[in-house]
């Protein structure tokens, strides 16, 4: 007996075209519904996320972070002493090893919040390119150990004049995997320099060669600058000797003890260079300062001399082909006041943002995210991502060996990398002060 198709009324027939009907609305509707999620994908978020290599094995420490903000202090003026601002937040990031064996569990953070990342984008590349928002990398987030955080000297690490501390954050991961404490703040600008161009402090007030000659004293914005990170620094340190502040920011790990705030180093990038070299001349609690091609502060006399200070910290210069010693009066002054307390080491052919993360970030966004970027401002390119690599090298060797440990340790970035050069500096002849014991000549 052979199968008949039914013969459908007209009701049916209504029937089942509405039926088709209504499905075919629905997938138009799914489809409509995936197409604009997809665009506002593409749109607003990156493509796919790259990944910032973590600090190699060769570091014996995992690193926490975590970014948050403290009350600030009320900031007065250097010449009249009066208030200048309320108490207003203080952003800043906060870096910790965590022993590797102890680490139970990692998590991810984005590079940059996508707002500054965006602004980012627009001074070094004249555009928003997504290159700093595809950014992401990994730490450690969780301990199934206290951490007894006095155990690590604290380091500041100081960013240049209007640059967000997130292009350091990488410099800052590689350093803390070191066995350091490290601090990022984003201090409020003073001033309105060209972020590009070497910052003036000093550098234009000197019309005489000699030592003797170089006047102290600073135009009051300049001096603002330097008075208000000073500020702010100190009042981080203060916090930091609280115990509950690391509870509070670092939720799944325990602390038997606060951070060591007694003595720190500063690494700082053109104005927080300029930061560090003053805070190491001029205070005892700064025992290590590496200045990254920032200004010098003008001495009469050499650091070593002053009553005030009881041991100054060791002081490095990282400068550049155009802009060392031999180019700048000031600097030559400085080394030379303040003899085998001062080394200097240049980068050549370097631009100044080589001294970030940013070399790094642009090789990986053209290998690993296959974005296209041409003229980067800051950088001279010649160098590629080996800007960042040569100043993590001699950055970590030089605070391992200051701060932690003395060893080879500059010796063997010499031995891998020939874009750092040392400078030799004369030894000073116009006190008869004897070396600060941790000093040590590494050049």
């Amino acid at each position: 007996m052979f199968w008949k198709r039914p013969i459908l009324t007209t009701a049916c027939k209504h029937a089942l075209h509405y039926r088709y009907t209504v499905h075919a609305l629905i997938v138009l509707v799914l489809t409509s519904l995936l197409a604009a999620c997809f665009v506002i994908i593409t749109t607003f978020e990156p493509a796919h996320y790259v990944y910032i290599p973590t600090p190699n094995d060769t570091h014996p420490y995992k690193v926490s972070v975590a970014h948050f903000e403290i009350l600030g202090t009320v900031v007065k003026d250097p010449l009249t002493h009066r208030p200048t601002s309320a108490r207003e937040p203080i952003q800043m990031s906060l870096f910790l090893p965590v022993p590797k064996a102890d680490c139970v569990a990692e998590c991810e953070k984005l590079y940059m919040p996508p707002e500054i990342a965006c602004s980012a984008e627009k001074l070094f590349f004249k555009e928003c390119k997504n290159v700093f928002s595809r950014m992401r990398y990994k730490y450690c987030c969780s301990s199934h150990k206290a951490i007894d955080a006095i155990k690590f000297p604290l380091v500041f690490m100081e960013p240049q004049a209007g640059i967000s501390r997130f292009l350091y954050s990488t410099l800052a991961r590689y350093i803390s995997a070191n066995g350091m404490a490290v601090v990022l703040i984003d201090h409020r600008n003073v001033t309105h320099w060209d972020f590009f161009t070497d910052f003036p402090i000093w550098g234009d007030m000197t019309v005489n060669r000699t030592v003797e000659h170089l006047e102290p004293g600073l135009p009051t914005d300049e001096y603002a600058e330097l008075y208000r990170r000073g500020i702010d620094i100190f009042t981080v340190v203060t916090a930091l000797q609280d115990v509950s502040l690391l509870s509070r920011h670092f939720h799944a790990f325990k602390f038997n003890t606060p951070i060591e705030t007694n003595r720190f180093g500063i690494v700082g990038h053109g104005v927080g260079g300029s930061v560090g070299t003053q805070m190491a001349a001029f205070f005892h609690r700064c025992h290590t300062s590496i200045n990254l091609s920032g200004a010098a502060p003008k001495v009469s006399k050499p650091a070593s001399c002053m009553d005030h200070v009881a041991t100054p910290g060791t002081i490095y210069f990282f400068g550049r082909s155009d802009y060392n010693r031999d180019t700048n009066v000031v600097w030559e002054a400085a080394l030379e006041a303040w003899g085998n307390k001062a080394v200097e080491y240049d980068l050549q052919n370097a631009g100044l943002f080589d001294y970030s993360d940013l070399p790094l970030i642009v090789d990986l966004s053209r290998k690993n995210a296959g974005i296209e970027i041409k003229d980067v401002n800051g950088l001279r390119d010649t160098l590629g991502p080996f800007g960042f690599h040569v100043t993590a090298c001699y950055v970590e060797a030089i605070l391992k060996n200051e701060l932690i440990q003395p060893g080879n340790y500059v010796e063997e970035c010499q031995s891998i990398f020939d874009q750092m050069q040392p400078h030799s500096v004369g030894n000073s002849t116009l006190c008869n002060s004897s070396s600060h014991p941790h000093q040590r000549r590494i050049d």
